[in-house]
């Protein structure tokens, strides 16, 4: 994160450093289950080198979105993420997803952003495949089988907890 942070703000090498873990441990709470994102990250090295691929694709970007060792590096490491470390590819489609319409709209144009776009579309493709595999059939029959009801019912649940939770002050006053 140090060469990330560095490249966007003009502050001294301790502050970038403290910034630099700050900015790391936001990154690890900022998944859906603390608790289960802090156990795998503790006990499996693939979800680590995700994390890993993530920031150097980051900072590719950053430091350099358009060439082509660039537009090279950024598919690869989406393939990695994609297959490695499912929650983390969920949450990187979703949100550069949104990322991309509002740059895209606030530009209005495509040309710039070919390097996320790869990324996007390499990171779906990589998590597709990885969730098509016979694995996650074979985890799937160890847990309790729900119908689409019980999903749609619990997901509303927690959207209203989250919304209740974290929702704009100003709704409340």
């Amino acid at each position: 994160f140090f060469r990330i942070i560095k490249s966007l703000a003009g502050l001294s090498r301790s502050a970038l450093f403290l910034l630099a873990g700050y900015t790391s441990v936001a990154l690890v709470y900022a998944f859906f289950s603390i608790p289960q994102t802090l156990f795998w990250l503790n006990t499996s090295a693939m979800y680590f080198w995700s994390l890993i691929a993530l920031l150097t694709a980051v900072g590719m970007y950053l430091n350099s979105p358009n060439k082509a060792l660039t537009m090279i590096f950024i598919p690869l490491t989406a393939l990695y993420i994609g297959g490695a470390y499912e929650p983390l590819a969920i949450t990187l489609m979703v949100a550069l997803t949104f990322y991309l319409i509002f740059k895209i709209r606030r530009t209005g144009t495509w040309s710039g952003h070919g390097s996320l776009l790869l990324f996007l579309l390499f990171l779906i493709i990589s998590f597709l495949v990885g969730y098509a595999g016979e694995g996650n059939r074979i985890r799937a029959s160890f847990l309790p089988q729900t119908g689409w009801d019980y999903k749609l019912v619990a997901a509303g649940k927690s959207m209203v907890k989250m919304f209740f939770l974290m929702g704009p002050p100003k709704f409340f006053m």
